[in-house]
């Protein structure tokens, strides 16, 4: 891994946390570089634009929830509909995975009302 690819992973793990603490109420580029701890021109360094940053960070966000979602239900174990949907309910209220579900909540009303770059964000997500 290049310094500037591990410098970009860093970077785009700050963000994934000042997400999760923020929401999308402070993604402007330069909200977005002082939370990564650097100058907005470095940011733009590391990502194309501030959709790529978002897109990024979206996805660390997503590979987080995905880990613990794996571990609360471990592949191949088979369960009823019934208790798997209790199940989930109980993971997604769980205090530390509240931030993630607000996330995602804002990320899914900002892509229905149609705002760049939430749309693709959440394709991307979900995909």
């Amino acid at each position: 891994m290049t310094v500037r690819a591990a410098q970009r992973q860093v970077v785009t793990e700050r963000l994934a946390g000042h997400l999760l603490a923020s929401g999308l109420s402070r993604t402007s580029v330069r909200q977005l570089a002082a939370a990564a701890g650097i100058s907005d021109r470095m940011l733009l360094y590391y990502f194309r634009d501030k959709a790529e940053a978002l897109g990024e960070a979206m996805g660390h966000v997503a590979a987080q929830l995905g880990g613990r979602l794996e571990a609360a239900l471990p592949a191949g174990r088979r369960m009823p509909p019934e208790r798997l949907l209790a199940e989930a309910a109980r993971i997604a209220t769980e205090p530390e995975v509240r931030p993630f579900m607000a996330l995602w909540m804002e990320v899914i009303a900002a892509a229905a009302r149609g705002e760049a770059p939430y749309a693709g964000i959440a394709s991307e997500v979900t995909t």
